[in-house]
Parts: structure tokens; sequence; C-alpha cells
């Protein structure tokens, strides 16, 4: 009776120790499941923080002309279709649809046929230099009309009113002189303020 009950006492111990082993491995695995699914999302919320949102203006041979707002280094391929896509007399042999877009950045998407001096060859369309900054913003200061018309929401009246303006007051001595232009007010400001420089 003494053996069997000591036989009885080391089989449970043995048992309860088995248990107790098997709860410690079972806990360490949760732990260390919670521990790389807490990685892995710091990680995504990591990686969703660094999507910098950015806006552009894209004009000429496109549906929509206008501003659109992408991530940063999105393609010019892409962003065309925020606009409505191509029109089909683009000559998007032009451009480099590949360009990787920042921010304010305007592209100009030129007709086929379409003859602009001083073409930009590089990327990512048409850009008349003396009339842009190293920035590639439109100098209002020394733009054409048709230049001005790139601009959102100039149509060809308003730039006739730019011209004028800068002949008559010898030139915009800040960005912010372009709303004393009748027909330009704080709302079109706005919209075309990232895409201007008087220098």
């Amino acid at each position: 009776m003494l053996l069997i009950l000591m036989i009885a006492v080391i089989c449970g111990t043995v048992y309860i120790r088995s248990i107790e082993s098997s709860s410690i491995q079972l806990s360490e695995s949760l732990e260390e499941k919670e521990e790389v699914l807490s990685t892995e999302k710091e990680e995504t919320v990591t990686t969703e923080s660094r999507a910098v949102q950015i806006k552009v203006y894209i004009c000429g041979s496109v549906y929509n002309p206008g501003i659109v707002e992408i991530t940063e280094g999105v393609r010019l391929g892409e962003a065309l279709v925020l606009v409505g896509g191509a029109l089909d007399t683009a000559d998007l042999n032009s451009v480099n649809l590949a360009h990787r877009l920042s921010d304010a950045e305007m592209v100009y998407i030129p007709k086929k046929g379409e003859i602009i001096i001083d073409k930009q060859s590089s990327v990512p369309g048409f850009a008349i230099k003396n009339a842009s900054s190293k920035s590639g913003k439109v100098n209002i200061n020394t733009a054409s009309k048709s230049e001005l018309e790139t601009l959102p929401g100039i149509g060809p009246s308003t730039a006739d009113k730019i011209i004028a303006y800068r002949q008559k007051s010898g030139g915009f001595k800040n960005a912010k002189d372009l709303m004393n232009v009748t027909g330009i007010g704080e709302k079109k400001y706005e919209a075309m303020k990232d895409f201007i420089t008087t220098q």
C-alpha cells in the first residue's frame, strides 16, 4: 500500500509539472505572437505616415485640367487618370509618363504638332523657360498671355488684365499683389499661389 501511494504521488507530481510546463510554453508562444503582431502594426503605421500627400497642377491637352492631390512620388501616367486622361489630340510621346511628381509642380500636356519654343526635353512636359523660375513656377512678371492661361482659373480675359496691370504698375513686387488685378480674389489666388513667382 505504501509503495502504491508513493507511485501515485510521483505520477501526480510529474503530471502537474507537465501541465505547468505546457502552460508556460503556451503563454510564451502567445506573447511572442503578440509582439510580432505589434511590430507589424507599428511598421504599417510608420509606412502610412510616410505617405505624404502633395498637390500638382496638370493642364493642356487633358479632359479636366486642374489641381489634383496625390501621394508624393506618383508617376505622371498615373496622375493623368485624375484629370480624366489625355485628349486624343495629346502628344504623349513628348512627355515622360514615368516621371515622379513633386509638390507644387505644373505639368503641361502638349497637342500633337504643337511647337513651343525652348521645349524642356527632360520631364515631365513642355515648359517655357523664360516664363518660369528654377522651381518651375510661372513668373507673373515675365509670362506671356498663353503662359498665364496655364494657371488655375486664368482665362484669356484675366491674363490680359494681369499684363495690363503689371505694365501700368511696373510689375508685381510679391505674389499677393496679383489680387489687385480685377477678377482675382482670394479664392482664385489660393488656387494658383503654389504655381507662381515674381522672380
